[in-house]
């Protein structure tokens, strides 16, 4: 489930006299800074204070530019303002990678098969007037796609990526049978709008922001979103939901009358991610041809459906065609059959259409991972229902939930692990910690890298590649059931609880009077563990560890400081980390 592109303002040395360094901060500008205000004086603040030009985000009430930091505490300042972003989080793609006779000749793909969009086909229902938007990379000029309008909102220095995903997405809504393919379209009478957003390392959140913002301004009708994010990578700046700029513009969005649908994510994990974790957003898990869950899916959300998204054929960006595995790609299948149901219910608002795509799911078993089922079309068209009633007296406008983001009202709320509870309860410390790390001073191994190794996966991303990094530089070797090592083995890694023993062997013979008890630490959940003995053995080969009592669920780091270790030929010895596993 490195891609940071924005900076905080950069406080600079005072080298000089105090009135010459705040000449030089206030001039510094901090970029791609979204303003949202709360009436036009603001806007106007906004405006003036600007140090370069001004994107206009009307549908938003907001603007985007470049603010030095006097300004930015000014506009913090003022009544007038709502938020001021400064953030720098950014999506990514979630992929690990009648009016057409032909429809009706050729034989369809399993994906399309197993929607059964077909029976639409017959229906005459193709999408007709349905304008959709993608939210992606670019999307290629293929005369298969019927692509009316879009635009571009990455910078003039950014670097456009993933230059088939994009196109990928579109040809799995709108391709038009091909003379050369089975690939085909769910909606290829539907109207594309081309919103590119993505870079090499990602969509910035100022993208997305204008992205949607143009999707209000176009009046489209469903947009797709096969990019996310993790609430804890979105937020890492601190600033909360509620006030984050993705909230906002999603929450604008739907007030317009907009159907978002989002991939729910491809880490295998029971945490959706964001957008699609938003309440009102239609969030869509992937399942194989035999209707199993994909094993890369995001799940977790009762509320959430289940498409096609393993080994999907459709369009590459410069011609042909390709097979492409993600949430990301059952994604689009969702939006092409909405597109389908808004031409045949053209007077059903989103929330109407959103509870008929909901009413004709298959269910494939427990709502916790597949949600309300899989998208499947009915038989000859026949709906339980040809009138969907209007749920609320404002029809399109769906309020997003800010507690908690992540989790549905309809979902019970999951209790923190005790990593989790670690983190949470220790951010000022890890964020020292990293912080060190990416200044390149010295970091205590055993009392500060060792235990964030414990929580390795509920750090951030970008504290994960922080981590790894400071790893490579300093020559650790980190062994676990997944990763091997020719310096070093263990046995055991999974099964420590059951065995109760583990045999650490050295491919380099160490001294064995180099070698002492204290070398070695254990650690559980960010703190050190008293649960395990170690004994190496005579001739410096192996290191004998034991358990000294039931181990609790999750993971043990063991940390071994080699700084005095030496080979039987007197040479140094870089670092061992060692993840066992208790399930």
């Amino acid at each position: 489930m490195g891609y940071r592109k924005w900076g905080m303002a950069v406080v600079l040395s005072m080298v000089i006299v105090a009135s010459t360094s705040f000449t030089v901060e206030a001039a510094k500008a901090d970029k791609d800074v979204i303003v949202f205000y709360k009436n036009e004086v603001g806007k106007k603040l906004a405006t003036s204070q600007a140090q370069s030009s001004v994107k206009n985000l009307a549908q938003l009430d907001a603007v985007a530019s470049n603010y030095s930091t006097v300004a930015l505490e000014r506009l913090k300042a003022s009544k007038n303002i709502d938020v001021v972003y400064q953030g720098k989080a950014k999506l990514h793609a979630m992929s690990t990678l009648n009016p057409f006779p032909a429809l009706l000749s050729k034989v369809p793909l399993w994906n399309i098969k197993m929607i059964n969009v077909q029976e639409a086909w017959k229906q005459g229902y193709t999408g007709k007037n349905v304008k959709i938007g993608i939210i992606d990379s670019e999307i290629s000029a293929r005369s298969e796609l019927k692509i009316v309008g879009g635009k571009s909102f990455i910078s003039s220095d950014g670097v456009k990526d993933y230059a088939d995903h994009g196109t990928f997405v579109a040809g799995i809504i709108n391709a038009k049978p091909a003379s050369n393919s089975n690939v085909m379209g769910i909606a290829p009478s539907a109207e594309l709008y081309s919103l590119s957003v993505l870079e090499t390392d990602g969509a910035s959140i100022e993208y997305i922001v204008a992205a949607l913002n143009y999707a209000i301004e176009q009046k489209l009708d469903v947009l797709n979103i096969s990019l996310g994010i993790t609430e804890k990578d979105l937020l890492e700046d601190g600033s909360s939901l509620e006030n984050n700029p993705l909230t906002i513009a999603i929450k604008k969005a739907q007030e317009a009358g907009i159907t978002i649908v989002a991939a729910t994510g491809n880490n295998g994990s029971k945490l959706v991610d964001l957008p699609a974790a938003y309440d009102g957003v239609i969030a869509v898990g992937s399942v194989d041809e035999d209707k199993s869950l994909s094993a890369f899916s995001n799940y977790g959300l009762k509320d959430a459906v289940v498409a096609p998204g393993r080994s999907i054929e459709s369009l590459n960006y410069l011609g042909g065609f390709k097979t492409n595995s993600g949430t990301s790609f059952s994604t689009p299948h969702v939006v092409g059959m909405l597109a389908i149901l808004k031409e045949q219910f053209p007077l059903e608002n989103s929330l109407q259409l959103q509870q008929r795509l909901k009413k004709m799911t298959h269910s494939l078993g427990d709502s916790f991972f597949f949600g309300n089922g899989l998208i499947y079309y009915p038989k000859g068209g026949q709906f339980e229902s040809q009138l969907i009633e209007n749920p609320q007296s404002k029809p399109d406008v769906i309020e997003v939930e800010p507690k908690p983001p992540v989790i549905k009202p309809s979902v019970p709320v999951r209790k923190l692990s005790p990593a989790e509870k670690f983190v949470k309860n220790n951010k000022t410390k890890i964020t020292a910690i990293i912080k060190k790390m990416n200044a390149k001073k010295t970091v205590k191994f055993n009392t500060e890298f060792a235990p964030l190794y414990t929580v390795y996966k509920e750090l951030t991303t970008k504290q994960q590649a922080t981590i790894q990094k400071y790893r490579k530089n300093h020559g650790v070797t980190v062994i676990s059931s997944t990763t091997k090592s020719a310096r070093i083995k263990a046995t055991n890694l999974t099964s420590i609880q059951s065995k109760k023993t583990s045999t650490i062997t050295f491919s380099t013979a160490i001294k064995a009077s180099s070698i002492k008890k204290s070398n070695f630490t254990a650690n559980h959940v960010g703190k050190q563990s008293m649960d395990f003995s170690f004994e190496p053995s005579k001739n410096g080969k192996s290191v004998k560890m034991k358990t000294k009592k039931k181990l609790v669920k999750g993971s043990y780091v063991i940390y071994i400081d080699t700084a005095k270790f030496r080979t039987t030929k007197n040479k140094a010895v870089k670092p061992y980390v060692i993840k066992y596993t208790v399930k």
